[in-house]
């Protein structure tokens, strides 16, 4: 496990940053994991989005430059088609560093991968999520020169399935259809990195905004890499159940690609465990108190109605894959 900056540490960087941009914060978001998260506004009341490293080690400090640097490549670019912080800020003469930016103003497409907010993907319009999709994978080679990319490996992929395993089974994935997922990933993973391009690596509704002039936003980029030109547009398709209709647009714009369905095969065993944890967790929620029974069975529910719609579909999306 990474070692953690003291809490003092961030607190004493969090007291530079608001003395020097006369900030106030309004929210913390996030405190554990990889990041401290707070929205903060200016006197001007200006939303701004500091966030903070907090593990020690170098693999979190190339992360988070990789992050920051992404975020300033697309706020500075003249020609980005999707909604960016108008400034951003960093300060990485620091231990721990700190990026700051203007808060992307918009909704999340959905707050959990298995229900979308319909009204609101469907004003963004496929066309203008897929054309902002290409513009990002068409900047590979830009910024690829300025700053080193992790590239997604076929072992990873099939260690990612292995680990998926346990609770995607859990969650009612068949046990054939692990199998066929796992046999498209190692017979043809590799072909899918010939030619790697920029990809958002967390591509789902939470990371996705609808903005007020019905645009469309990308937030968080520190799972950003290099990897199958599908490998967003895949997870993407699995979490738009709801909204056929933007499943089918994505299959149209890619010709009905096999390469995919393969990567959809990929992510499927994801999607699944995700299922299972989300609900997993609810239910430790109301057990603590933290929410009430009805919303435990309103999201449970969702969760239902989303294995329902895949129960049905796995076996041809697993031959559109190309498993036996």
């Amino acid at each position: 496990m990474a070692s953690s900056f003291s809490q003092d540490t961030i607190e004493t960087l969090v007291e530079k940053i608001c003395a020097e941009r006369s900030f106030t914060i309004k929210h913390i978001m996030s405190t554990s994991g990889s990041y401290y998260v707070a929205l903060a506004v200016d006197a001007q009341d200006s939303e701004y989005i500091i966030k903070i490293r907090n593990h020690t080690d170098k693999a979190s400090k190339e992360e988070f430059a990789k992050e920051s640097f992404i975020n300033q490549f697309f706020a500075e670019h003249p020609t980005t088609p999707f909604v960016t912080p108008e400034h951003v800020y960093i300060y990485n003469d620091s231990e721990p560093e700190a990026l700051v930016y203007t808060s992307v103003i918009g909704n999340p497409l959905g707050w959990y991968y298995f229900y979308t907010g319909l009204g609101q993907i469907r004003k963004i319009g496929h066309e203008q999520l897929l054309s902002a999709i290409e513009f990002m994978q068409s900047s590979s080679s830009e910024i690829s020169q300025r700053i080193v990319l992790p590239t997604v490996q076929v072992a990873d992929l099939i260690t990612n399935l292995q680990e998926h395993r346990a609770p995607a089974l859990a969650a009612g994935l068949p046990e054939t259809i692990y199998d066929y997922c796992e046999e498209v990933v190692a017979a043809y993973g590799q072909s899918w990195l010939k030619t790697p391009v920029l990809v958002h690596g967390d591509f789902n509704p939470k990371n996705i905004l609808h903005t007020p002039n019905d645009g469309v936003g990308f937030i968080d980029w520190s799972d950003a890499k290099l990897g199958s030109k599908y490998y967003d547009l895949a997870f993407l398709w699995l979490t738009l159940w709801r909204t056929p209709e933007q499943q089918d647009a994505i299959v149209e714009a890619t010709e009905n690609s096999k390469e995919l369905w393969q990567t959809i095969c990929y992510w499927l065993p994801k999607f699944y465990r995700l299922l299972h944890d989300i609900e997993t967790a609810l239910n430790k929620e109301y057990t603590a108190g933290d929410i009430p029974e009805e919303a435990l069975a309103d999201n449970v529910a969702y969760i239902n109605e989303a294995k329902a719609w895949y129960e049905p579909r796995l076996e041809q999306i697993t031959k559109n894959g190309g498993a036996a």
